[in-house]
């Protein structure tokens, strides 16, 4: 017998030492469990058993670590019912990479289409392209007119895929508010992506930098793979060090970090997550930015006040006030209600029991 009970198919699989990944995925699943008591059919391939559970799969979830019967789970309930829903992971889509990623995307927009052609509804959130020819753009755009949502996280990708796609804070701020209280924020956050090299002035001015506002540096490594450069930037500039040691677990090194968050005046980082979580906890972001990446630029710039460093130019002089923190709270507490305002649009497309 076929249960009548609604289904979600969703993908966490990713980087396991990412936490915002983890971040990301657990902010979805959370929003859309508020909204539908359907059961979540969840992929979640060689993850980690840290990794799970950092994510907090919804209590009506099942899970599947095998891509043959997850694929196999979704095509037979193609066939058999007409209410499920297509949950397509939140994150970067790295188009053209390679001729096997592009079929693979052009499986997607293929599949996405069967999915709305059976009565299904396909949400796409928290979405950004990187790269690609124009093929892999107009793929993109067949997999956006299939979607019953499509939300980008950047201005960059919305703007590709108009009328489509529309522009939504990242989902890292879901729920999120910034307390008025800063007499504990002594401390500038660099974090740093470990495979970019660093101009000659970083190091000298950085230190300079923190020292006028007097504030504590301090290394974090949000992203594993950035370990080794964490600890390389830690010494040189002599800064205080939140390394992830393998014994740690995703969860509790969110937690670490957190905690550090909440001690940030300032944040100077190219990891759009680790701006994004210093921002909830209150710190004013500084963007480091090649000219050729404009990531966090297009992500934040629709939504947030940001300090931005070129890594051509020296480090611009970013003064603390009382203004900028009104203005930093309340574009938090603005992207909060924007996503509340999504959760409200999700729950009209899947919410309830079928």
């Amino acid at each position: 017998m076929i249960s009548t009970e609604k289904r979600i198919f969703v993908s966490v699989a990713a980087a396991s030492g990412n936490i915002g990944d983890i971040y990301i995925r657990r902010a979805v699943l959370m929003i859309l469990a508020s909204v539908t008591q359907a059961e979540f059919r969840v992929f979640t391939g060689k993850m980690p058993d840290d990794y799970i559970e950092a994510v907090e799969l919804p209590a009506r979830s099942q899970s599947d670590s095998r891509s043959v019967s997850f694929a196999f789970s979704m095509l037979f309930n193609l066939v058999v019912r007409r209410d499920c829903v297509l949950l397509v992971s939140p994150g970067p889509a790295f188009l053209g990479v390679s001729q096997g990623a592009r079929l693979k995307h052009l499986g997607l927009a293929a599949f996405a289409w069967a999915c709305r052609l059976r009565g299904w509804s396909v949400l796409i959130l928290g979405r950004s392209v990187v790269g690609g020819s124009r093929l892999d753009h107009r793929i993109e755009r067949v997999l956006a007119r299939s979607a019953s949502i499509y939300t980008a996280r950047d201005s960059r990708s919305a703007a590709l895929l108009a009328p489509y796609a529309s522009i939504f804070p990242d989902l890292a701020f879901a729920g999120a508010s910034v307390s008025k209280d800063r007499h504990s924020r002594k401390r500038l956050i660099v974090s740093l992506r470990g495979d970019r090299p660093l101009p000659e002035w970083f190091v000298s001015q950085v230190s300079e930098f923190a020292e006028s506002l007097n504030l504590v540096l301090t290394v974090v490594t949000q992203v594993r793979a950035d370990g080794v450069r964490s600890g390389q930037l830690a010494e040189e500039l002599k800064a205080d060090l939140i390394s992830w040691p393998t014994s740690v677990s995703a969860k509790d090194q969110e937690s670490r970090l957190q905690a550090i968050y909440r001690e940030a005046a300032v944040c100077l980082t190219d990891r759009l997550h680790v701006a994004a979580l210093c921002i909830r906890e209150g710190a004013f972001p500084i963007v480091y930015s090649s000219r050729s990446d404009s990531k966090l630029l297009d992500s934040l710039s629709p939504f947030f006040p940001f300090g931005y460093v070129d890594d051509g130019q020296g480090i611009v002089d970013v003064r603390l006030s009382s203004d900028r923190d009104d203005l930093l709270r309340e574009a938090v507490s603005g992207a909060a209600r924007k996503l509340d305002e999504l959760s409200a649009r999700l729950g009209v497309i899947v919410g309830g029991d079928c």
